[in-house]
């Protein structure tokens, strides 16, 4: 009899999947995936209700959290993010999983070469609201892994 098992492993957000048509059991796949994820307390003046309200609020205390959080997606490129703004909210308002679009600026700075530019940016975040601990915890996109150089 055979059998197979998804398990989420929480350190790296890595899918893996075992399969086995015998007692020995053997790996199928392994992918191994990088996100970030950040967990925010529940805004205490927030309503009740509405889901952008919170990230409304959420943005506005936590600027600079989140401009942190998005840098780690811009770094690759050698810029960081600053001037986060909601976007939109993607989920029914009694939901506790859905989405957010982040607006930000990706902005460049290199002093030897004299450069500081600013791209418009969006991103989307995933997000889990636990009510009973007061927690928001946000997810980023999959970030690329970096093949190895070769030599």
């Amino acid at each position: 009899m055979g059998f197979s098992h998804v398990l989420q492993d929480s350190f790296t957000n890595g899918l893996f999947l075992f399969w086995s048509n015998s007692p020995r059991v053997s790996i199928h796949q392994f992918l191994v995936t990088m996100r970030e994820t950040w967990v925010f307390d529940w805004p205490k003046n927030a309503q009740r209700g509405s889901l952008t309200s919170v990230f409304e609020i959420l943005l506005s205390e936590k600027k600079t959290e989140f401009g942190i959080f998005l840098s780690y997606y811009t770094r690759a490129a050698g810029a960081i993010a600053e001037n986060v703004r909601l976007l939109e909210v993607t989920a029914a308002e009694p939901a506790l999983r859905g989405s957010i679009w982040l607006g930000f600026h990706k902005v460049y700075y290199n002093a030897c070469l004299n450069i500081h530019e600013s791209d418009p940016e969006k991103i989307r975040v995933d997000f889990a609201a636990n009510r009973s601990e007061e927690k928001l915890v946000l997810t980023g996109p999959d970030i690329p892994e970096r093949e190895p150089d070769e030599l």
